[in-house]
This record gives C-alpha cells, sequence and structure tokens, in this order.
C-alpha cells in the first residue's frame, strides 16, 4: 500500500505520512553538488522566478488549461520551444510534475515530466539554464530510481530539454549509469550531515 507523500512548499519539505524525508534538491545542495554562491543574489533570483513562469506555462498548456493571454512575453519563445519539441518527436506526455519518493532509500522529490517516445518511456527534466551542470543529470537519476520503486514501471532513459528565449530547444540525454551511484553516495553525505547536526543539538 502506497503511503501520503505530502509537501510544504513554504518550507520546501516533504512529508511520508508524518515522516519528515529529504527532497532530491536539498540532498544534492547538502553534498555540495549544487552551488550557486558565486552567483549574485539578485541574479538568481530573477533567473528562478523565470525557471518557474516557464514551468507554469507548460504545465498548463500540457493540461490543456492555459490562458494564452495571460502569458508573459518572455515566457512565450520557451514555451513555443516546448511545444515544437514535443511536435517534433511525436512526444505523449504522461505524467506531469510528478511526487514521487522512495521508501527504501528515504527520500522525495517531483519529476517535471514522463513521456512516451518512439515506443520508450523517458524520464525529462525542463530547464531554462544557459547550460547543463553535471548535477541537473544526477538529479534526474535520483528522480528515476523513486519512480521505479513506487510504480514498478522501467525508465528506458533520461533527458533535458532547455528551453531557449529564441523559441528553439536543445535536448541533452543523461546516459551514464555512474549518475544513480553519485546519487545515493550524496544521500549518504546528507544523512551523515543530519546525523552530526542532529548530534551536537543535542549536546547544548
Amino acid at each position: 500500500m502506497k503511503k501520503e507523500l505530502t509537501f510544504n512548499e513554504k518550507h520546501h519539505s516533504y512529508f511520508l505520512g508524518n515522516l519528515f524525508i529529504p527532497g532530491v534538491s536539498s540532498i544534492l545542495k547538502s553534498a555540495a553538488l549544487v552551488d550557486f554562491s558565486g552567483i549574485p543574489q539578485d541574479i538568481m533570483e530573477r533567473a528562478a522566478a523565470f525557471g518557474k513562469a516557464v514551468h507554469k506555462a507548460c504545465e498548463l498548456d500540457d493540461t490543456g488549461s492555459l490562458d494564452f493571454s495571460s502569458v508573459d512575453e518572455a515566457v512565450i519563445p520557451c514555451l513555443e520551444a516546448w511545444r515544437k519539441f514535443k511536435v517534433d518527436n511525436k512526444v505523449d506526455v504522461e505524467e506531469i510534475e510528478m511526487p514521487v519518493y522512495s521508501e527504501k532509500w528515504i527520500y522525495a522529490g517531483t519529476l517535471d515530466r514522463v513521456i512516451e517516445m518512439n515506443g520508450k518511456r523517458f524520464l525529462l527534466d525542463i530547464k531554462t539554464s544557459k547550460t547543463v551542470y553535471p548535477s541537473m543529470k544526477v538529479q534526474l537519476a535520483g528522480y528515476k530510481l523513486a519512480f521505479e520503486e513506487l510504480h514498478k514501471v522501467k525508465i528506458n532513459g533520461r533527458m533535458i530539454v532547455r528551453l531557449l528565449r529564441d523559441g528553439t530547444y536543445d535536448v541533452v540525454v543523461c546516459d551514464d549509469p555512474l549518475d544513480e551511484q553519485v546519487f545515493l553516495a550524496c544521500l549518504q553525505v546528507y544523512k551523515f550531515k543530519k546525523r552530526e547536526k542532529d548530534y551536537y543539538a543535542k549536546k547544548k
């Protein structure tokens, strides 16, 4: 029987029943696999807001509930790029913004898309960043492990689709089998740091 997974958006935290479990993004950040400390905060905030707006527009478009007149002008080229990707590759979107969790490894996350393409099932992440960082591929590996455990369905591949501001897209296939091992290593680092933090907190 699947347990209920809930997400507290304000604190960006997941709960499986009453049990707090870490999210994929928090795990990678704890293991220092994601480090944007050298980027000014205002630039990070603008990039995050833009990415969130693009994700929402694509989500509403995929569900057929998008009011195109409400889409910000800056977001439209990325939305058109997403539409073009789906048409060019005859994509069938199976799951959208889907929460997943692993009882085996104790973590959770929300994946962007599960798609069917050329008779195969892919786990896909939508990005608006200027480049694809190694951590993004590891992030997808974490989602893949949780999805396959939870749904007993095989994912044939992982990919990142960058939506560019000129209306085009770029596809990066993530096929390194080491990505899953790296994710699990990051998870162990997260657990170690949390255990040490909790230990010293009790000592005070």
